[in-house]
């Protein structure tokens, strides 16, 4: 069964399939959102939702969930307690500016809590994501003299043949990344100067104190199956540790770059006591340690909200006689 089967002509109505499935709890993620500006950094990555599209989402959970912050979900976790009613919370990855720009202000006008979860390195628009690189990179094959360089430098040619090759590369690939950069002429130091991706330390500061809540998503956005378990320990200890110190929290959150897929027992085992909460991506599923989410991606320019949701509800009951919603580590 594929998630995707469900997201169609799906008529069933949303309060018995969430009765039914006893999962009151729903955390959507997002990256960003899309308005007039281009995106070119992340539009060849993800599906984004428009700001319209956002609000619509909103008020559909606001119509069948309750709100629920950050604070409130490590306080039931703690006491090993579900939401008494249906509840949602609202997540954004990577810490990017059109969160402060765009998201924000409207989760503040509605009252919705959130949180957004930060690499330590890029705050302040120090670094580029490599992936977001990657994004720029398939950019340029639409430019028709950067494509013909790219092409003798890869030794590859077609715009598709390009964009595919670029978006198999891995953090491993950083420097053919920055070389094929080079290449295209393209001076990322220059987008991080004139574009800002990222949030500002200030402008960080400035939503924490409007009640928003954050969180660390990883120093480097690492894909963690690349990691050993020691390395996985490290990276999220210090991740937690920088952005607890540098904004001043008194909570410990974190949210798996790309997915927890293939993480191991013992990370969890190992950070059960320095964890207060965390997240995974990988939909509907019941819990496996008592501080660990699981959230839905969002992103699609074509489907509502109302359709996502009950296809992870439905999925979610399809799969239940099968002992298919908990994830078995080692």
């Amino acid at each position: 069964m594929k998630r995707n089967s469900f997201k169609f002509k799906n008529n069933l109505p949303l309060k018995p399939l969430s009765k039914l499935s006893n999962q009151r709890l729903v955390i959507p993620l997002y990256h960003s959102l899309q308005d007039e500006k281009s995106l070119d950094f992340i539009s060849p990555l993800y599906q984004l939702r428009s700001i319209e599209t956002f609000e619509k989402d909103l008020e559909y959970f606001l119509k069948h969930f309750q709100p629920i912050s950050l604070q409130d979900l490590i306080q039931l976790n703690k006491n090993k307690q579900k939401p008494k009613a249906p509840s949602f919370h609202i997540t954004f990855d990577d810490g990017l500016s059109s969160f402060y720009e765009m998201a924000a202000p409207i989760l503040e006008k509605k009252g919705i809590p959130a949180t957004c979860f930060l690499n330590n390195e890029f705050i302040d628009n120090a670094e580029l994501f490599y992936r977001y690189k990657v994004a720029l990179l398939c950019q340029a094959c639409s430019e028709k003299r950067k494509r013909a360089n790219l092409e003798t430098h890869i030794g590859r040619a077609g715009k598709d043949v390009l964009i595919k090759t670029f978006k198999s590369w891995t953090y491993a690939d950083s420097d053919k990344i920055d070389e094929s950069l080079l290449i295209a002429e393209i001076d990322v130091n220059e987008f991080l100067r004139k574009q800002k991706p990222y949030m500002t330390t200030e402008e960080i500061h400035s939503l924490i104190k409007k009640g928003f809540t954050f969180g660390a998503h990883s120093r480097k956005h690492i894909h963690y199956k690349h990691l050993s378990v020691d390395e996985q320990v490290e990276e999220t200890s210090e991740s937690t540790k920088g952005i607890k110190e540098k904004f001043n929290l008194d909570y410990a959150a974190f949210a798996f770059p790309f997915t927890d897929h293939g993480v191991e027992a013992q990370f969890f085992d190992r950070l059960k006591n320095k964890l207060d909460i965390s997240f995974g991506t990988a939909g509907l599923k019941k819990k496996e340690y008592g501080f660990h989410h699981h959230r839905i991606i969002m992103e699609d320019n074509v489907l509502t909200a109302e359709q996502i949701l009950k296809a992870e509800y439905l999925y979610y009951l399809l799969k239940a006689p099968f002992g298919k919603n908990s994830i078995k580590r080692t």
